[in-house]
């Protein structure tokens, strides 16, 4: 078949065509910005086209990784989607502007919410997300051929899983993303330069809280984890776990999204409304 792999990522066409795929999509706005206007911004279609560009990319890549390395391919993919979400995030930290006030859209973000109460959510939440790594391990390792260069394994559900499950129903939804709210690397990133003499408002008591470097750090690294990598890791893993395990088209059905609610877990309805109280020395 022609998804299969050569048994080297090196001659493997899928690992090359996801690479260049990835770095376009990464440089095409930076480009026509430095070309054609610097305050260019791309339109509806073009931004769905290049979220479709980055997730096949990215999606040939974890597969070509798998066929020819099996268990390593997935570490991998892992390392590649910890460097990928911590770049984009200090991209985001770098032109944070500044905010008047925010919503809070999960738990982390939420800083009424007990830091007890958050921390259990968060080793729930990982734990939740190891106990699925390990059944990935032991899936690919069972059905992954890499001297073959091939996977046991239905590839039809590898492609409904592209297009029905990640472009329908996870990636360019926005608030809609059955994976829940991303990390909201703008807020973060305005309230990480700020921290120090920070202080926010409650907009629903008036109630004026003190932000302590220690808790805004883990609060924001919890976030990061959850919210970016094991986000992206769970979404971009789906059609490969699904196309090793679903043994029918309804267990398919069943599996496709069984697995996101790992990272909805943080979302929260009530979070709080919170006005940012500057110092006087950053008023204007």
């Amino acid at each position: 078949m022609f998804l299969d792999s050569s048994g080297s990522v090196h001659t493997d066409w899928k690992f090359w065509m996801g690479l260049i795929g990835m770095v376009f999509q990464m440089v095409v706005k930076p480009t026509l910005r430095l070309v054609v206007d610097p305050n260019f911004k791309l339109g509806p279609n073009t931004k769905v086209a290049l979220k479709w560009i980055e997730v096949v990319s990215f999606d040939l890549i974890a597969l070509s990784l798998v066929q020819c390395h099996s268990e390593a391919g997935i570490w991998t993919f892992l390392l590649i989607a910890l460097v990928h979400n911590t770049y984009w995030m200090l991209e985001i930290f770098c032109k944070a502007k500044p905010l008047d006030k925010f919503t809070a859209a999960d738990v982390y973000e939420d800083l009424r919410r007990p830091g007890f109460m958050v921390a259990t959510i968060f080793f729930g939440q990982s734990l939740l997300f190891v106990l699925y790594l390990v059944q990935l391990f032991h899936l690919v390792s069972k059905h992954a051929l890499p001297n073959e260069g091939t996977i046991e394994g239905h590839y039809t559900y590898w492609f409904s899983g592209v297009v029905a499950i990640q472009m329908s129903a996870m990636f360019g939804r926005g608030v809609d993303s059955q994976l829940g709210k991303p990390f909201h690397g703008e807020i973060w990133g305005y309230l990480c330069m700020t921290s120090e003499n920070l202080s926010l408002v409650n907009e629903s008591n008036e109630q004026e809280i003190s932000v302590r470097n220690c808790s805004f750090g883990i609060r924001m690294c919890m976030g990061f984890i959850i919210n970016a990598v094991m986000r992206d890791v769970i979404a971009y893993t789906t059609p490969l776990i699904l196309m090793v395990s679903a043994e029918d088209i309804l267990d398919f059905i069943q599996n496709g999204l069984a697995i996101v609610f790992i990272t909805t877990l943080d979302t929260t309805s009530e979070g709080g409304v919170y006005r940012i109280k500057k110092p006087y020395a950053l008023l204007p």
